[in-house]
């Protein structure tokens, strides 16, 4: 026996309206709360001092054994006089530059046997003139469907159908080749119960 969808929908609906209008009802009548009475004594602030730090105690006064060790400070007066200015030597205005220098140790890299220090950095970018590209490619939205799918698959677990036929069928389409068997029958009434 099947029960009409239209009728069942219906009942849900009268349900629902009365509870809303049933709890509607009982928040209306309700008597309003009592309005809170002035406290009869106003809240006071007292601000609590915190005492007042300990003075230091006197460092007691130097003995004779100590003031013996001290020596008296001496009134000569050092002058120490600041390093030449340094100037740029011709020579270093004649240094090559670092490039020139690099390239200098990769030729003579290459002329050794064996590996070298010189190979290039594989983390350097392959031409750093060369700019980022403008655009890139980004997904589309999901649509709606999609994200209704994926909260029936969260709520539901993954592979979730709200129609149980197409599952009903694929579970007919397997167990037809093993012939007639209680699954089988099962399927077929379940088959004409709900997709019928």
């Amino acid at each position: 026996m099947r029960k009409d969808p239209a009728n069942d929908r219906s009942l849900s609906a009268i349900l629902v309206v009365g509870v809303h209008l049933a709890l509607g009802w009982w928040l209306l009548t309700q008597a309003p709360p009592e309005p809170r009475r002035a406290a009869e004594t106003a809240l006071r602030i007292h601000w609590i001092v915190p005492p007042p730090a300990p003075a230091p105690e006197p460092e007691p006064p130097p003995t004779p054994a100590d003031t013996a060790r001290i020596a008296p400070p001496s009134r000569t007066m050092t002058v120490v006089e600041p390093p030449p200015a340094q100037r740029p030597d011709a020579d270093d205005a004649a240094m090559p530059s670092a490039h020139a220098l690099l390239e200098q140790g990769r030729r003579w890299a290459g002329s050794q046997a064996g590996d070298h220090d010189f190979r290039r950095d594989p983390l350097r970018p392959a031409a750093p003139q060369a700019r980022a590209p403008e655009r890139f490619r980004m997904t589309p939205p999901p649509s709606p469907a999609q994200v209704l799918e994926s909260i029936g698959q969260m709520v539901n677990g993954p592979g979730y159908e709200a129609d149980p036929c197409p599952r009903v069928r694929r579970n007919l389409a397997g167990l037809a080749p093993g012939g007639d068997s209680e699954l089988l029958q099962e399927e077929i009434r379940r088959l004409r119960r709900l997709c019928q």
